[in-house]
C-alpha cells in the first residue's frame, strides 16, 4: 500500500523540522568610535556569545573623532537558540598619565559592578606584570604611551577571554540583520558608551579604576 499524500506530507515536514530550527552561526564586524577630546590607548575588546563564541580585539591607539579598524565576532541565531552576546570593552585615555607602578583604565560598568573593578586590583597586577617583563618595559613610564596601555590590555584580554564568567559585561544581542555589517561602538565624553548596529541601539556607563601595573 502506497502512503497517503498526507502521510508523506508529514513526513517530509518531520525530517525537515530539526534543520529550520537549528542555530546559524553568523560574523560580525564591530569597530570602535572615540568620540572624546582625547586618544585612547590599548583600547581593549571582549565578546562573548555565552559559552560558545570568544573574541577579543585590541587596538593600539584611537584618535579623537576617529574610528577603530573592524574586528570580527561570531554568535548564532535561531528559532531556539539561547545564547546571548555579552561585551567588554576598557582602555587608556591620553589625559591620565602611565607612572612607574600604575596607570588609569576606563572600562564599561553596565551595572556598577564591583567584580572587574576588584579584579584589576587584585589579580589584574600580576598578569600585567609578567606581561611588561616579557615586553622589556621595565621603566613604563618611559615608553610609548600607546605601546604600554597596548600591552596592559592584551594581558587583560588574555586573561578573561576564556574564564566563561559574564557577570559585569554589557548584554547586547545580535540579531541575523546584523550580520556580515559593521556594529559600533561610541566611547562618549560624557561617561558613557553606546552601542549601535543595523538591529538597534543601547547604552551603558563608563568607570574608571587605577590599575597597579605589578603586585
Amino acid at each position: 500500500m502506497q502512503p497517503s499524500r498526507l502521510l508523506q506530507s508529514l513526513l517530509h515536514i518531520i525530517l525537515l523540522l530539526p534543520l529550520a530550527l537549528c542555530a546559524t552561526k553568523r560574523t560580525a564586524y564591530v569597530t570602535v568610535v572615540n568620540h572624546t577630546p582625547y586618544n585612547l590607548n590599548g583600547v581593549g575588546l571582549l565578546h562573548k556569545y555565552s559559552n560558545v563564541y570568544a573574541d577579543k580585539c585590541v587596538w593600539d591607539k584611537i584618535l579623537p573623532g576617529k574610528e577603530s579598524s573592524r574586528c570580527q565576532v561570531s554568535y548564532n541565531t535561531g528559532v531556539f537558540t539561547t545564547g546571548k552576546d555579552w561585551w567588554r570593552i576598557f582602555g587608556h585615555s591620553d589625559r591620565d598619565p602611565v607612572l612607574r607602578n600604575s596607570m588609569e583604565e576606563w572600562y564599561s560598568d553596565p551595572d556598577n559592578f564591583r567584580g572587574f573593578f576588584d579584579w584589576l586590583d587584585r589579580a589584574a597586577p600580576a598578569v600585567i606584570g609578567v606581561a611588561l617583563d616579557v615586553a622589556g618595559f621595565v621603566n613604563p613610564q618611559l615608553k610609548p604611551v600607546s605601546a604600554v596601555a597596548r600591552v596592559v590590555a592584551d594581558a587583560i584580554c588574555n586573561a578573561l577571554l576564556n574564564d566563561g564568567k559574564t557577570a559585569g559585561y554589557k548584554q547586547y544581542i545580535l540579531r541575523k540583520e546584523d550580520q556580515g555589517v559593521v556594529s559600533r561602538i561610541y566611547i562618549q565624553n560624557d561617561g558613557h558608551i553606546t552601542l549601535s548596529s543595523p538591529s538597534g541601539n543601547s547604552k551603558t556607563d563608563i568607570s574608571t579604576a587605577v590599575v597597579k601595573l605589578r603586585p
